[in-house]
């Protein structure tokens, strides 16, 4: 039954790790947002300054909400010896 358990625990950790994983990057892809207004050729110029601050709040969001879901684990209690 203890080899079972060890063959188990790996797969366990890795499918865990994986789900995570792809919870993380299913959120950051529905934090990005195109630029809803469509602009002719001619105005794209004026407005690569309003493009990128755009982009730029996107990845701030998508590392925000990265960085909250990444926490460290406590450190266990030290024992005096």
């Amino acid at each position: 039954m203890k080899s079972l358990y060890l063959v188990l625990f790996p797969c366990l950790t890795f499918a865990h790790l994986a789900r995570c994983a792809a919870a993380i990057l299913a959120l950051a892809a529905a934090d990005i947002l195109r630029f809803p207004v469509c602009f002719p050729a001619e105005d794209v110029a004026g407005f690569r300054v309003l493009i990128f601050a755009q982009r730029a709040l996107c990845a701030a969001a998508i590392l925000a909400r990265a960085a909250a879901l990444n926490r460290p684990l406590p450190l266990p209690p030290v024992l005096p010896t």
